[in-house]
């Protein structure tokens, strides 16, 4: 039989009463942003110190931009904070921060994790970026560098209450770059990638966050930086779906062809999809195949006109457009295109 005393024990590995666990002051503490929106991203009360949190995003999304208005915002209420780039040079950073308007950021330049890890203890917030530039003097495997690193870094964090961001690469089909070690290991995971409509606006959101609510956030990015104070959309709950950007891509393509005035020439799809001819007869043919278009003629005197269904889809991928959604059919289609010769 199990003992009462069992349930009794303050032992950290054995079984104990909810009510007897001591809850550490720094759950009372939160770090805020200086900015709504911000904590809202970051799980709705602000940061808890000692979190590590992953930001990961594709090449130029806005990254930088969106962590150097991040620590500014946090600088300018009397947290101390750091930025830590592997990636870039003192110049550039700072040159980006002047156009954006940030005069309170603290940038350095390093690499060498231990050095990294020194620097901790003497600020509230760092961002690392990224983490895949960091290196160790020990000689070690790529494996063994990057489990060493997260591991130093992350009982840094808990020793010192410094909350750590982590720039992390992802791939085209907007997985993690590397291993998923990383991910797992830490408290708090974001993404950031490109809506579906509006190349100029991001879609933030979380995947995991032991600290705070999950949410997706889009805003829109422009020269002076993000736009924290005019959300296009909040959401809670789980992410977006990923969806592939060669399916907005096609999704786009077909807009485009449909649109054009009739009676459409092949060349006038050539054209709409910025010279690709072998694309152009993808779509043509796929729209063929649905109903979509009717061609009349041979050759090159052959021209295609919209039917009925063409008409229909068309006022469909407006509407989705418009609403930033996804039309089911769009990824079935290029999947065919793809096996006919690739997009």
């Amino acid at each position: 039989m199990w003992s009462v005393r069992m349930w009794e024990t303050n032992s950290e590995t054995n079984l104990t009463k909810v009510s007897e666990i001591a809850i550490p002051d720094l759950f009372n503490r939160r770090l805020k942003t200086g900015n709504d929106m911000l904590d809202k991203i970051f799980g709705g009360e602000g940061l808890l110190p000692s979190m590590v949190f992953t930001l990961a995003a594709g090449a130029g999304l806005g990254k930088t931009t969106f962590l150097l208005q991040m620590l500014n915002n946090m600088t300018k209420v009397g947290i101390k904070t750091a930025y830590i780039s592997g990636e870039e040079s003192r110049e550039m950073l700072a040159y980006t921060c002047r156009r954006l308007g940030l005069k309170d950021v603290n940038l350095a330049i390093q690499t060498d994790v231990d050095k990294v890890i020194e620097m901790m203890s003497q600020v509230d917030v760092m961002v690392v970026d990224s983490f895949q530039c960091l290196t160790t003097a020990k000689k070690m495997n790529a494996r063994e560098k990057e489990s060493y690193c997260l591991h130093e870094l992350i009982k840094s964090a808990k020793k010192t209450e410094c909350v750590l961001g982590l720039v992390l690469h992802v791939t085209k089909s907007n997985n993690y770059r590397g291993s998923t070690l990383i991910p797992h290991a830490v408290d708090a995971n974001f993404m950031m990638r490109s809506a579906v409509t509006d190349e100029d606006v991001r879609v933030i959101y979380s995947t995991k966050n032991r600290y705070g609510k999950l949410y997706n956030v889009e805003l829109r990015l422009g020269h002076n930086g993000f736009d924290l104070d005019n959300a296009i959309r909040v959401n809670d709950g789980t992410a977006p779906a990923q969806i592939d950007p060669r399916k907005v891509r096609w999704m786009e393509d077909l807009r485009k062809v449909l649109a054009l005035a009739e009676p459409i020439k092949q060349t006038d799809v050539t054209n709409a999809v910025d010279g690709n001819v072998q694309r152009g007869y993808l779509l043509i043919r796929q729209l063929i195949r649905e109903g979509k278009v009717m061609k009349d003629g041979r050759g090159e005197e052959a021209v295609y006109r919209l039917t009925d269904a063409g008409r229909a889809s068309l006022a469909q991928l407006n509407e989705k457009a418009e609403a930033g959604e996804m039309p089911e059919n769009v990824g079935e289609a290029e999947g065919e295109a793809q096996e006919e010769g690739g997009v």
